[in-house]
């Protein structure tokens, strides 16, 4: 109101005191500030806005692959399942069955519930990992001993293959902070997808290594076909990468890469990977020497 009568004033010609114009500075200062903090909050809100609409799309993006998620996972559970009903039917059913032929059909039954097993346990580890229930008890150990028990888990999945498993370490006892549990359910997940990359014949390198930071790496090479640029950026989602690898090649569900990402960062370490089209892929895994 005070504003008005002084401009009325201006207006019919009388005079203002020096207070009255430092009263209105003040004022248009005020509705300035007032202005400059309105254009702020608008802008906060467009990147809000952005942010979530973003979000959603995301959110949309990852309902469509969990969708093609669960399809995959549905069919690659009713094939072992399938393949475990039927052999064991004919091994009931025909008692005159050969010692050969039940020995191998035995061995497929047995060969098909691993393999289910395999897949429900990644199934569960995934579910705990994104729940944050995952169980981790870390401490200073030796790594050479879970390495080494890890590749016996993997060895005769990769003789099936045909695949040798080359071991090395450069150090008598390298040790990290870690999860043993973790740590070798690291290294059979990261071997397995090697293997299963692997040509009839080929080689896949494990290698245990100081870090220049006190820590431990552990790296997996083989000799396959490399991983596609267009893969690349999903290559740890738990989804995404199976949805770009569905092929009839090979099995699983896609979650090992998610899964030793995720178990490698709760202990502050990390995974990269290095790959060359038509030369193989190696993957990296860096274990910090203490939890900071």
């Amino acid at each position: 109101a005070s504003s008005r009568v002084m401009v009325a004033s201006v207006v019919r010609g009388e005079v203002i005191g020096t207070q009255d114009v430092l009263e209105i500075l003040d004022e248009t200062s005020q509705i300035m500030e007032y202005s400059r903090r309105l254009e702020q909050k608008s802008k906060e809100l467009e990147a809000a806005t952005a942010e979530l609409r973003h979000a959603n799309q995301r959110l949309l993006q990852l309902d469509k692959l969990k969708d093609g998620f669960i399809a995959t996972v549905s069919h690659e559970l009713r094939t072992p399942l399938t393949s475990i009903r039927s052999f064991s039917e004919i091994l009931r059913d025909t008692p005159d069955l050969s010692e050969a032929e039940r020995e191998e059909f035995l061995g497929i039954v047995v060969k098909e519930s691993e393999r289910l097993t395999r897949l429900i346990n990644d199934i569960l580890d995934m579910s705990k990992i994104e729940a944050g229930r995952q169980p981790m008890k870390l401490e200073q150990q030796s790594l050479k001993p879970l390495v080494e028990r890890a590749l016996r888990m993997a060895q005769p999945m990769a003789e099936h293959r045909s695949v040798y498993l080359d071991f090395a370490d450069s150090t008598a006892d390298l040790a990290a902070n870690c999860d043993s549990r973790a740590v070798i359910q690291m290294v059979v997940n990261l071997v397995s997808n090697a293997v299963k990359f692997s040509p009839g014949g080929g080689t896949v390198r494990i290698r245990l290594e100081p870090t220049s930071f006190g820590g431990a790496k552990i790296s997996v090479a083989d000799n396959g076909p490399g991983i596609d640029e267009s893969v690349l950026p999903h290559l740890f989602e738990a989804y995404a990468h199976r949805a770009a690898m569905t092929t009839s090649r090979y099995d699983g569900v896609g979650l090992g890469l998610a899964i030793t990402k995720a178990l490698v960062e709760l202990h502050h370490g990390s995974i990269r990977v290095s790959t060359q089209p038509g030369r193989g892929t190696t993957m990296i895994l860096e274990l910090p020497p203490t939890i900071p």
